[in-house]
């Protein structure tokens, strides 16, 4: 299983950046390891590069603020794009929304957290969520191997039914 540098990495618009930051605190008190531009990046000539390896890499899930700020900011637009380029899969991203700013390119049947003007809540939501999605993956990861059934050297094959499809034998 792959380790990651970071639990989260948040994306927000300068504007946003004192709720970013208090969200940041809240979620470094609770274990969570968090990557944070203004805490690690300084300014250099490949800072896309070191921004790409950080949510390609180094980064286990998006934390990005949605305003009405976000969509008009270079640099926001800039991570925004690396974001997106990542596509491990939706639960990649974590949204949190201060509005209802449409952001191109999340879906419109993602689920998102309400800005309430708490970062404790909100830290505690990701946190809670972070836990559902590691158990949820251990028990996917679980549920697998036990439909792939090793049995010796032999694995047997399901379909979605739960049928038995074949077998091939495990070198």
């Amino acid at each position: 299983m792959k380790q990651y540098e970071f639990d989260i990495a948040l994306s927000c618009a300068i504007e946003d950046i004192e709720i970013a930051r208090s969200i940041k605190e809240e979620l470094k008190r609770l274990g969570v390891k968090c990557y944070f531009f203004e805490d690690k990046l300084k300014p250099s000539r490949d800072i896309k590069l070191k921004t790409w390896k950080i949510y390609r890499k180094k980064s286990k899930y998006a934390l990005v603020i949605i305003s009405e700020n976000y969509p008009k900011k270079k640099w926001a637009k800039e991570e925004w794009e690396i974001i997106l380029g990542v596509r491990r899969d939706w639960d990649y991203i974590i949204p949190v929304r201060l509005d209802n700013t449409p952001l191109e390119g999340l879906h419109s049947n993602t689920e998102y957290m309400i800005w309430e003007g708490k970062p404790s809540h909100t830290a505690i939501s990701v946190f809670s969520l972070l836990k559902l999605k590691k158990t949820s993956k251990k028990k996917y990861d679980k549920k697998r191997r036990k439909s792939l059934g090793s049995v010796t050297n032999n694995i047997r094959v399901k379909n979605n039914e739960g049928n038995i499809t074949g077998s091939k034998t495990n070198n």
